[in-house]
């Protein structure tokens, strides 16, 4: 007898080996498959520069392009001269402790959405998102430096223009794509987070309203006792002027 979800395959010898069918947890692989697309097109990075700064030059009336500097994400720079010389701008060991940063957060990131997309239970929950989470913060960093931050060095140089490459495209559809996979990670949690903060609203304002209620029976039933009370003394009252009066010789008998 197997167990469940085990299959048995006969050996070369005779012998048999288990083989667990690998399954993708229900709910999960629209998110995973965004995820592993955007973690993959961010991958591209670490290969192809995100951005070029091209500079001009007039001479004799004439704009022509006279030295371009394509950048990488984590950090390299490959100025290219007009004749077709290159030139590391800016290589070195930083640079290359900013590549295995980068590849090993990334792959890292994919092992955790793997690791969601099959396992159940906590330990995938707490890996996915995480995986997803770290990806999307490296592709947004990058992102931010490329785009969002200004050139200082374009006011001061006349003709230089920044270009975004294929790679940089990629990157951003990447963050995007992971933006998504984040959300739809979360869902279930974020879900059941505002069913709870909901119904514990919902209990505070019952809780409201029932003290509501019970401080105006409160009332009503104090207002009750009073009034009850205040016919009680008139009572008591009219019955002891009778009793004086009949006890008064000097009042007039019918």
């Amino acid at each position: 007898m197997t167990p469940s979800g085990v299959r048995w395959r006969g050996g070369p010898s005779g012998w048999s080996v288990p083989l667990r069918a690998s399954r993708v947890v229900p709910g999960r692989a629209a998110a995973g498959a965004l995820a592993v697309v955007g973690l993959l097109l961010a991958a591209t990075t670490a290969v192809w520069p995100t951005r070029a700064l091209v500079l001009t030059t007039a001479e004799v009336g004439e704009f022509h392009r006279v030295l371009r500097t394509e950048q990488w994400s984590w950090g390299r720079e490959l100025s290219v001269a007009e004749n077709g010389a290159t030139y590391d701008a800016a290589s070195g060991p930083p640079n290359l402790v900013a590549l295995v940063v980068l590849c090993t957060v990334l792959a890292l990131a994919l092992a955790g959405v793997v690791t969601w997309l099959v396992v159940p239970g906590r330990t995938g929950e707490v890996a996915g998102p995480a995986g997803i989470a770290a990806g999307l913060a490296t592709v947004a960093q990058s992102w931010a430096a490329r785009v969002a931050s200004p050139d200082a060095s374009r006011g001061l140089v006349p003709g230089l223009t920044s270009q975004t490459l294929p790679a940089g495209h990629l990157e951003s559809v990447a963050g995007a794509l992971l933006g998504v996979a984040l959300l739809l990670a979360l869902r279930p949690a974020l879900v059941a987070s505002a069913a709870r903060a909901w119904r514990t609203v919902a209990e505070a304002v019952e809780r409201g309203r029932a003290d509501e209620r019970r401080r105006d029976a409160e009332r009503d039933d104090g207002r009750d006792d009073a009034r009850d009370d205040g016919r009680d003394a008139g009572r008591d009252d009219g019955r002891g002027a009778e009793h004086e009066g009949a006890d008064d010789p000097a009042a007039p008998r019918g």
